[in-house]
């Protein structure tokens, strides 16, 4: 399912959260979210250009995409037939530990397992968690990724780091590129690339099952609005929260299909 939810600074508007019925989706006051099964179904907004410099970036839990055994199954995304000139590919995911360690309070990730802990062994129940994020936020952008695999255990776990890793490495090559997505289209259609990229992942990492939610947060054209352009397979969702106007879905859409 492919969405996208405009929003402008929370210092313009201050309404109360009203949703409502919208031939293109649900529409609140000082926002709208588009949703459809392909990113023709939603409007193409022009975007601003990218800022490539990386401020903070996260994975979990524990070792999550930093685990350097997922390198083997990588494939270097191709920008190929893309209309972009450049034949190297910018801003790749790295597997060391270090990368990963770039903490800021504007971009954080945290996990933990909601199963109970065995009073004998001191073990969670359901280890190893089977679930997975990363996040890479740039100067006015960021690209995150989450995947529950199904069920628990090291094929799930595979599965949902194999996916969100080559997820966010394909879809982080053009985040990283100051004119590669000129608008909010185009970012939907790279996302669903991305879907590609982690299933093929998945194949050759001989995973198991997993959801995947991949999300960007991208510049409008006309600051200081910004776009959340996301896909997602499975009951991973995506939410915007925010304290003047609560906790808002972006998927909304998805639960119609």
């Amino acid at each position: 399912m492919c969405s996208i939810s405009q929003s402008v600074s929370e210092q313009i508007f201050d309404h109360p959260v009203v949703i409502c019925g919208s031939y293109r989706g649900q529409e609140r006051a000082a926002e709208t979210v588009w949703f459809g099964s392909s990113p023709e179904d939603v409007p193409a907004l022009p975007l601003a250009a990218l800022d490539s410099s990386v401020f903070a970036a996260c994975t979990g839990p524990d070792d999550g995409l930093a685990d350097a055994s997922l390198a083997i199954y990588d494939r270097k995304p191709s920008l190929a037939g893309n209309g972009l000139q450049s034949t190297k590919v910018p801003g790749s995911i790295a597997t060391d530990a270090e990368f990963w360690r770039q903490t800021s309070r504007k971009a954080f990730g945290s996990a933990t397992s909601l199963y109970d802990t065995s009073p004998v062994t001191k073990r969670v129940s359901g280890d190893p968690i089977a679930d997975c994020f990363g996040l890479v936020a740039r100067g006015n952008s960021a690209v995150l990724a989450v995947a529950d695999g199904v069920n628990w255990g090291e094929k799930s776990r595979l599965a949902a780091r194999a996916a969100v890793r080559a997820g966010l490495m394909h879809a982080n090559s053009y985040a990283a590129l100051p004119d590669a997505l000129p608008d909010t289209r185009k970012s939907l259609s790279v996302l669903l690339e991305s879907f590609t990229a982690a299933h093929s992942a998945i194949l050759r990492a001989q995973g198991g099952l997993t959801t995947l939610c991949i999300a960007a947060a991208l510049p409008l054209a006309r600051p200081p609005q910004f776009a959340v352009c996301c896909v997602n397979l499975g009951d991973t969702f995506a939410y915007v929260w925010s304290k003047s106007r609560g906790l808002r879905e972006l998927t909304v859409g998805s639960h119609d299909v």
